[in-house]
């Protein structure tokens, strides 16, 4: 093919019909489901689990109504909390153990375990 401006191959992407199908789609499951569940079965259904969500089995109604919740209304927003970590609350910290460990460490030694300063501390002649 001779290349002309303005026209290539068009390659990836999204296409219609590629990519493998779920699990659900290859055995027919929505269509199985569909023949068998005319608007009247899902309707019992649903009676079935309303019944469930305001019963006396305290198990069974949680887990109903999260159920329809869910379905209704569509799943609550997750609430995630970050911690950020305090670079000087760790070197700290990292401090206080060193010390115990290695009590005839100076604060220069120490400073160049934590942060990474041998070369300025031995330059001074400060370790060893």
């Amino acid at each position: 093919m001779d290349f002309k401006l303005g026209h290539y191959r068009k390659h990836g992407g999204a296409r219609p019909g590629a990519g493998r199908k779920s699990k659900i789609a290859e055995l027919g499951i929505i269509g199985l489901l569909d023949e068998r569940l005319t608007i009247e079965k899902r309707r019992k259904i649903i009676d079935n689990l309303y019944q469930l969500a305001i019963g006396d089995n305290p198990k069974a109604a949680v887990g109903a109504a999260s159920f329809l919740f869910a379905y209704a209304y569509g799943k609550p927003t997750e609430h995630i909390q970050h911690e950020i970590l305090d670079p000087k609350k760790i070197a700290d910290e990292t401090s206080t153990e060193l010390r115990e460990k290695f009590p005839d460490l100076t604060d220069a030694q120490l400073d160049a375990i934590i942060y990474g300063t041998f070369g300025d501390v031995a330059e001074h002649g400060q370790i060893g």
